[in-house]
């Protein structure tokens, strides 16, 4: 089956099929001065080890794929007391303050009066799967990785809070890249992951039986495992299809054939069949929201015409009361 062309994507920040949302990650704007390499951390730690508690991992997409994170000075919950006893870390923070008061844009320079917090703050309580942005198109699946809340991700990486191995399984494996290169915008020779259209639009399994989810979540803790026994090598050599080791190989082929079973395709179903199931439960939902939507319209005029009505009648009633008067 080819994908037909009508396919009318959504806009907007909330899933159509599914309860589980997606966000951008924390973006700064701090100029760097709150970013550092493991060994700036180091060095810093060494010059103000009361600052250890105050520093997090971090992750963009280029950090995720190399399987090196940067680190992140966050100071939002520093009392003031606290940092005056940190001469290292405020100093960091005027000069964000500073960067941020130079800038052309009276939102930035408004920014500047809590030079500890980032523009945009993204921090999930619980575990999450981030993924990235950016991903090239030699690759067969998305580099995708779980992080918990000490950890944080840039505004590069789309963060799913809540995210299960069941999530992880499906979001990993080879249709939902196809889906990527469908639906989001291209980037060179690489492709975007983004969450409007990519994410919100993705057309996921409808009411998988039990025992398919509970498969699917021991072949995503399968593909992990696989990555595991690879510690040194970094997510973009284990997922390149040249280097990509064939216990891992194996791991992501037993996983698409689970994923497969989920969308009702073939094991060996073809890209253009995927694909073609994938628009297919696209339009179809979209279809239902759009009857829903419409019937929800529908309702909420009628309601707020009945008053106008009633008043109208009313006000004849008088009229022709008067009249007879």
């Amino acid at each position: 089956m080819q994908p037909a062309d009508d396919l009318y994507l959504r806009s907007g920040n909330t899933p159509i099929f599914t309860d589980l949302k997606a966000f951008s990650g924390n973006k700064p704007i701090d100029n760097g001065n709150y970013l550092f390499t493991k060994e700036e951390m180091d060095d810093f730690l060494q010059r103000e080890p009361q600052a250890q508690p105050y520093f997090h991992p971090w992750y963009g997409s280029k950090e995720l794929v190399s399987s090196q994170p940067r680190y992140c000075l966050w100071l939002g919950d520093c009392l003031p007391q606290e940092l005056a006893q940190m001469p290292l870390c405020q100093e960091r923070s005027l000069k964000v303050q500073e960067f941020r008061l130079s800038s052309s844009d009276q939102g930035t320079r408004n920014l500047a009066k809590t030079p500890t917090r980032f523009h945009v703050e993204v921090f999930p309580t619980t575990k999450s799967l981030i993924i990235p942005q950016t991903s090239t198109s030699n690759r067969a699946y998305l580099p995708l990785m779980f992080i918990d809340p000490n950890t944080f991700a840039s505004n590069l990486v789309v963060i799913v809070p809540g995210a299960t191995l069941y999530h992880f399984s499906i979001l990993t494996s080879h249709l939902n890249m196809l889906w990527t290169q469908a639906v989001g915008n291209t980037l060179g020779t690489g492709c975007r992951y983004t969450i409007d259209p990519v994410y919100i639009n993705f057309p996921w399994p409808q009411q998988p039986k039990p025992e398919l989810v509970t498969a699917l979540e021991q072949s995503g803790q399968a593909i992990l495992d696989a990555r595991a026994a690879y510690p040194d090598k970094s997510l973009d050599y284990l997922y390149h299809p040249k280097t990509m080791p064939q216990e891992l190989k194996d791991a992501f082929i037993n996983n698409e054939r689970l994923v497969h079973q989920a969308y009702g395709l073939e094991p060996h179903a073809s890209d253009a069949e995927v694909l073609g199931r994938l628009h297919e439960l696209h339009r179809a939902h979209t279809a239902e929201l759009d009857t829903k939507e419409k019937q929800e319209l529908t309702a909420q005029a009628k309601k707020k015409a009945a008053p106008t009505s009633k008043r109208k009648a009313l006000s004849t009633k008088n009229t022709t009361s008067a009249r007879k008067a």
